[in-house]
């Protein structure tokens, strides 16, 4: 059975059409491909990370994370230089530490990436050395924003830092459980220092808004908080256990002046606030700059889960034989519709958000060395950069982790009930990318902060030529848009440009209408904050959506259109991924569509056999797609996906070794014997 499981997977490789060398690094870059293909060849060879097939105890599971991550660290891969001057290291780095173990990457990154990387943009020359000693890991360092009775709200949060002149120094302090500071990565058990948001409160008694303090909470030697701390671990989470995330609580606890993250707004030492920002809202915009690379982040792991649900359930399709036109006949199930029909639209999403991922780490650098630079504050063709930037990762943050959500889901229960078993490796998937829809933000919230965006330059048309938008994701809204859909053939509609055209046409429609449903609360008597609540479901999230999946379609298809650089073959399947990516998501607002008579019902038709169309013309390219983007064995960790094929070998290993484990009966058989002796 498992020679057979082989010749199948290869056997559908060899019915592929194009040439899967060069295309990965056609799509990742040569640097980003050779750089994951180092990190997972140490950790291949490094005992340490050799993965247990079974649930490990929540110490064991913490423990193994800090080393792991440390042992990463040891070998350079965080301080590579090329971090400060490509865009590709440091996300490549996150991808392939997500891939393996989401734990493992959050310690890798987090302390760096978070407290670190909060230094360097919002501190002054003298506070480098906190970014030196956390790099160096002399300290453990974490952020502190949300808190317990404040999440997404961060302007209300109610820790407060009262300067105190004759001190010089900042009285940090909470006043009750609902302004502790909550869901803080690392704080649980092993952070040293924390940069805590903090409302300041000057010596005249104004409130100048969230600011951050560098505050040391444990004693290094011997890991203990300092008087004045109160640290608790947050305990046993659905997934991401390895990372210890805790809640903390001041008692009048104090740091130095000298601590203030003063980038944006500083303080004398006799109190007096000053700031070359006057707006409070501005200032806290640009102190929360740093969390863009956060959601960056987000939109990298999202990937990388996707990527290795999807290698799994399409190799497994490819291998598993059910049924067929006889009884001498069995197909593999990736011969069926349905299957093609649940799988291969996650396929193609999972190229629109690599290639989406790319352009927008790209940008991000870009942005980040003003941000890094103590003594540069932003211009304005960087604040417009920052604002869209802001608006596309509150859409995208939440289409790359719903999409991911729904894809794992879809692979899990494409692979039937071997995708149950825990070495499917599903479990880990779901779980880590779950945590993914609330952090940073909770997705529906953040669809709010897109829409508004849109919004505001949708109500601006007619008072410029153009909207603000230097990675050209809004361009369209001041263009004629047409009135309805031309294409009435398959070969019209699959034409990459038309979905375009029409993903324009409904971004456009999706603004007016919320704009106009906005327009008749306020008209009616409703205040603004009514008027905004009432017009998201059905129009502002929509658009929100809307807006970043256009995005992420024209992103790939501007890929494609350079892909005859690699070959004429791999352009053709990557126009088939790109057409089915932008139909697929279609579906989904056919609704809107209809009501703005953009199309009728043959052309409504015409969409669903479109999509079914092209996921049997991908049917012999999905094995080498797939090739093309999974990682190692090692990192995929799962029965079900090897590249080998041979899905029932690896099942057999995997069960008898349990059966070994845990034995021909329970240690607890003497309870259950008794009791089945009382009924003899």
């Amino acid at each position: 059975m498992s020679g057979r499981s082989s010749n199948l997977l290869d056997e559908y490789r060899g019915r592929s059409s194009f040439r899967k060398e060069g295309l990965a690094e056609f799509i990742d870059s040569e640097e980003a491909v050779q750089f994951k293909k180092d990190i997972f060849s140490k950790m291949e060879k490094d005992p340490l990370f050799k993965q247990s097939t079974f649930t490990e105890s929540l110490e064991e599971i913490r423990r193994k994370a800090y080393l792991r991550a440390s042992r990463i660290k040891e070998y350079g891969f965080l301080s590579d230089p090329r971090h400060e001057t490509s865009p590709y290291y440091f996300y490549t780095l996150l991808t392939a530490l997500t891939q393996y173990d989401l734990s493992v990457m959050s310690n890798t990154v987090m302390p760096l990436h978070f407290f670190g990387g909060a230094v360097k943009a919002l501190g002054s020359e003298q506070q480098q050395q906190f970014y030196t000693d956390v790099t160096l890991e002399k300290i453990v360092g974490c952020f502190a924003l949300t808190e317990v009775g404040h999440g997404s709200d961060a302007r209300n949060m109610r820790t407060t830092a009262t300067y105190e002149p004759s001190s010089q120094q900042f009285i940090l302090h909470t006043e009750d459980f609902e302004a502790a500071k909550c869901w803080i990565g690392n704080l649980g058990q092993i952070s040293t220092h924390v940069i805590v948001f903090a409302q300041l409160i000057t010596p005249d008694g104004q409130n100048q808004g969230l600011h951050g303090f560098i505050t040391p909470i444990r004693d290094p030697d011997t890991l203990l908080p300092f008087p004045g701390v109160f640290i608790g671990d947050m305990g046993e989470k659905i997934g991401l256990n390895g990372i210890d995330n805790g809640f903390c609580m001041f008692d009048h606890y104090r740091v130095p002046r000298e601590n203030m993250l003063n980038k944006y707004g500083d303080i004398t030492a006799d109190g007096q606030y000053n700031s070359a920002i006057t707006d409070p809202r501005k200032r806290f915009a640009y102190s929360l700059g740093t969390l863009l690379g956060s959601r960056v982040g987000i939109l990298n792991m999202s990937t990388a889960f996707l990527t290795n649900a999807i290698t799994i359930a399409v190799r497994y399709s490819a291998v598993r034989r059910q049924f067929g036109p006889s009884d001498e006949q069995e197909l593999s199930i990736i011969e069926y519709p349905l299957q093609q029909w649940r799988l291969f639209p996650y396929l193609a999403a999972l190229f629109a958000m690599k290639t989406s991922v790319r352009k927008i780490n790209t940008s991000l650098l870009q942005l980040v060395k003003t941000l890094y630079d103590p003594d540069k504050i932003i211009n304005q063709d960087e604040m417009d950069l920052m604002a869209e930037m802001h608006a596309l990762l509150s859409s995208l943050k939440a289409v790359y982790s719903w999409t991911a959500q729904a894809a794992i889901q879809q692979c899990r229960e494409a692979c039937g009930g071997h995708g149950y078993l825990k070495g499917s490796s599903f479990v880990d998937l779901r779980d880590g990318n779950d945590s993914s829809c609330t952090y940073e933000g909770d997705n529906n919230v953040l669809q709010q902060q897109a829409s508004n965006w849109v919004l505001r330059l949708w109500r601006g048309r007619g008072k410029l030529p153009q909207p603000p938008s230097p990675l050209a994701s809004t361009l369209f809204l001041y263009q004629t848009r047409a009135a309805n859909m031309t294409a009435r053939s398959e070969a019209e509609l699959c034409h990459p440009p038309v979905i375009l055209e029409t993903y324009r046409w409904l971004v456009c429609f999706l603004a007016e209408r919320t704009s106009n449903v906005n327009s008749a609360m306020i008209q009616g008597g409703k205040d603004k904050f009514t008027a905004h609540n009432h017009s998201q479901v059905y129009a502002g999230r929509n658009l929100s959506i809307a807006y970043g999946e256009h995005f992420m379609l024209q992103t790939l298809w501007d890929v494609c259109c350079k892909a005859d650089e690699h070959s004429k073959q791999a352009q053709t399947v990557l126009t088939k991924l790109c057409a089915l990516f932008g139909l697929s998501s279609l579906e989904k607002h056919l609704v809107y569509l209809h009501q703005g008579k953009y199309i009728d019902g043959v052309q409504s038709q015409l969409i669903l056999d479109s999509i079914m169309s092209l996921c049997g013309q991908l049917k012999n390219e999905a094995v080498s797609l797939v090739d093309v983007v999974a990682p190692p064995d090692f990192i995929l960790n799962s029965f079900l996906g090897n590249a080998d094929g041979n899905v029932y070998k690896h099942l057999e290993k995997l069960l008898m070794s349990s059966a070994e484990k845990m034995g021909v009966r329970p240690k607890w058989w003497p309870e259950l014997s008794k009791k089945l002796r009382s009924h003899l």
